[in-house]
């Protein structure tokens, strides 16, 4: 969108308005894609080769999607980094966006994401990303990523002391990654 870049993300839109359909027909519409495929930029820097041109993302190569899932697989564990919502390297590059500035961004605490304190994460990135154990999976991967040391104590008493399955397998993973450095 011209006036806003692509920095926005629609979950649903409940209205009783009428609206005009926005077609490949429609010039307007045509227009600006044609910009995007002339650009390419997010194509090109896509650290897992998702996008395959305008509009053809594959959602299980998505680090912002595969992220989503618990547990990441292990395959895009090293490229989740320290994000904790997805890479966004795409709307990053994206000449759309230029004007815009990312929001919203800044560092929280991994130790906290371990133990389960992110009750104010909740204003910054929402209710429906601020769960607990959504948070705590990526925590475990984060804490790995960023290969500290320092939180294994928080890692093995996950491990130990967890009821859920998955957290127990991660913080096992982070655990053995830290102490092989792999």
């Amino acid at each position: 969108m011209d006036d806003i870049g692509s920095l926005f993300h629609i979950l649903a839109i409940i209205t009783d308005a009428e609206f005009e359909y926005c077609s490949t027909e429609n010039k307007a519409y045509d227009s600006r894609m044609q910009e995007c495929l002339k650009c390419g930029l997010c194509e090109k820097m896509c650290p897992t080769g998702a996008i395959k041109g305008f509009a053809k993302i594959e959602p299980t190569r998505c680090l912002r999607s595969v992220s989503e899932t618990n547990p990441i697989p292990s395959q895009y564990e090293k490229l989740v980094g320290n994000h904790l919502l997805g890479c966004d390297i795409c709307q990053t590059v994206c000449p759309k966006n230029a004007l815009h500035a990312m929001s919203g961004a800044y560092a929280f605490p991994i130790k906290k994401l371990l133990t389960g304190d992110i009750s104010e994460l909740k204003d910054s990135i929402g209710v429906n990303y601020a769960r607990k154990h959504r948070l705590r999976m990526k925590g475990i991967t984060i804490a790995a990523n960023m290969k500290r040391k320092d939180l294994l104590p928080e890692l093995r008493s996950i491990m130990d002391s967890s009821p859920d399955a998955d957290e127990k397998r991660a913080s096992e993973r982070a655990i053995y990654r830290l102490e092989t450095d792999t």
